[in-house]
């Protein structure tokens, strides 16, 4: 039942129980009450995990989720993932490719009313570059923007930021140099670190700031309650320059790491939307219904390695040992295990389906010439073997992943395909944030889990976090996969700019097998048939400013 229907209901009982018991109140203050009450729309939504709101140190597309709903982007995706105006009216690009000019809307303001202007998108832009390496995203602007890379690698303040190429010319005109030219610079300002703020409120190289809920915010919706482990709560901003379009009076954001959880949170009308559910649990209550609905977001789900002298477990530097526990993985088996045919597809390499090509998909385009690495377990005993190892003399291994059934299904399916090899493996979980702290902060781990989702249509968004300058922790190096990707970034050419990609690809999951891609994916949910107007972009970002809930 929806919350607006609730609401109605709710109010109706409690004035005709008011006034039977008092006989007393005018009809006219009794009908005003109960047409407000009609008229309030609140929606509640279950996610996986909140973390902290401050978008240069927010890489979970759980967490973007409610930061994407409380500041205005410079653009947002539409649900193809095109990039699409919102902070900006126009814009224009230099012929030479490298200076971008945005005039911004005059209209816009912060929720305590005062003006968003070019100079909050300057400072945000260089805060989350001052914020350095320990903000991994904010390479997204180091490694494009004039004389932003040395900034972001030495945390500079914003104030020693003159030569970084982002000034605001004026109150509305913010201009962005490169320092060469990039043919996917616009989606790149959909990112978090591109997020405007303002230095009265969000402090340099802290995040202290983010861990209330009175800060001023500039989106479609507000900030009036903050928790983590449970209810984060966002209201109407009134200063939103299209506020008479936004239909949701309130936005709660649930956090809910159990999928279980969430399905019965649904079911029993607790939540309107759930986003962290298995679809074999949430198919066997809802099949067909349309309750049950699949996003045409993209993303991948890998198993990784630490292939460096800091692993505990030297044997897994063996390249051989690495491909044959590449070799001896059954996607099918994981899909059937998960019941996510309609949702999951086998995947071959680190590039997931439905990314774009040269000219068709990406990774249609490569598999069309064979599969990296394909199943045979048998030729997976023989390298063991080779190795020394065998189901009578196994080598342990810790494989850790972050808690959820879908994760603990996966790691009880390898777990069993690995024994057979001569695999002893050891399953080690953590909740999210410690998990991704150790694995991608520390590479405190041996071998763990790990996916990504397409923040960006592009093979690259998928590659290059193997750059070595891209890592927190370095986990790995190739100056081959470094180059190529630093020179697809600069190739004008399209086709010659994939072939550099492909190489890429196969360097990661191939020869050196640093991976082992497992399947493809697109996200299912559950959502309220009452409620219209939620975007889901192809990138996986969500958009509730246009939500309606209908009686």
């Amino acid at each position: 039942m929806n919350k607006l229907l609730k609401k109605s209901l709710l109010l109706s009982l409690s004035a005709t129980l008011l006034f039977s018991f008092t006989g007393c109140g005018s009809e006219t203050e009794t009908a005003e009450a109960s047409e407000t009450a009609k008229t309030t729309k609140d929606m509640v939504v279950g996610l996986s995990k909140i973390g902290v709101l401050d978008g240069p140190i927010c890489t979970d597309n759980e967490t973007t989720t409610i930061l994407t709903q409380i500041y205005t982007p410079l653009f947002i995706y539409d649900q193809d993932s095109n990039p699409t105006p919102v902070g900006v009216e126009t814009y224009n690009v230099s012929d030479d490719g490298l200076v971008y000019t945005f005039n911004l809307r005059q209209n816009m303001k912060w929720s305590d009313g005062e003006p968003l202007t070019a100079h909050h998108y300057e400072y945000g832009i260089k805060r989350s570059l001052g914020y350095g390496p320990e903000a991994t995203s904010a390479d997204l602007i180091g490694a494009y923007v004039l004389n932003a890379e040395e900034a972001w690698y030495n945390s500079a303040d914003v104030a020693d930021m003159g030569d970084v190429g982002i000034k605001s010319l004026d109150d509305y005109t913010l201009e962005i140099t490169l320092k060469q030219p990039t043919s996917f610079f616009l989606p790149l300002l959909v990112r978090n670190v591109y997020f405007p703020q303002r230095p009265d409120i969000a402090t340099e190289h802290s995040s202290e700031w983010a861990l209330t809920a009175d800060q001023p915010t500039c989106g479609p919706f507000m900030l009036t309650e903050l928790n983590e482990s449970g209810d984060t709560i966002l209201t109407k901003n009134p200063n939103y320059f299209d506020v008479a379009n936004v239909n949701l009076d309130t936005l709660t954001f649930k956090a809910m790491s159990d999928t279980n959880a969430q399905l019965l949170a649904f079911q029993n009308g607790d939540i309107d939307c759930a986003f962290t559910i298995e679809i074999g649990a949430a198919s066997a209550v809802y099949g067909d219904q349309p309750e049950l609905k699949i996003a045409n977001n993209i993303g991948n789900y890998y198993l990784q390695f630490n292939p460096t002298d800091s692993t505990t477990n030297l044997a897994l530097n063996d390249v051989n040992i690495r491909r044959a526990m590449a070799m001896s993985i059954n996607r099918d088996e994981i899909i059937l295990a998960l019941d996510g045919e309609r949702v999951y597809k086998p995947l071959y390499g680190q590039v997931p389906t439905g990314i774009p090509g040269e000219n068709g998909f990406f990774r249609e385009e490569i598999d069309a010439n064979g599969r990296y690495i394909e199943y045979d377990l048998e030729g997976a005993k023989k390298l063991m073997q080779e190795a020394g190892y065998s189901p009578e003399n196994p080598l342990t291994v810790e494989y850790y992943y972050n808690a959820s059934s879908i994760n603990e299904t996966i790691a009880a399916v390898i777990q069993a395909q690995w024994k057979q090899i001569g695999i002893n493996l050891q399953l080690k979980t953590a909740e999210s944030k410690i998990f991704f702290d150790d694995v991608i902060n520390y590479g405190t781990y041996e071998m763990s889990r790990m996916g990504y989702g397409a923040a960006l249509l592009d093979p690259y968004n998928f590659l290059e976090m193997f750059v070595d300058t891209h890592q927190a922790f370095v986990a790995f190096d190739d100056e081959r996969v470094n180059q190529l990707v630093e020179d697809s970034s600069k190739e004008l050419d399209p086709a010659k700019r994939m072939d550099m990609l492909k190489e890429v690809d196969r360097l990661i999951v191939e020869e050196n097998v640093w991976t082992i891609p497992v399947y493809s994916y697109s996200s299912p949910y559950l959502l309220d048939p009452s409620i219209s107007g939620l975007e889901i972009a192809a990138s996986g970002s969500r958009y509730f400013t246009y939500v309606d809930i209908n009686e």
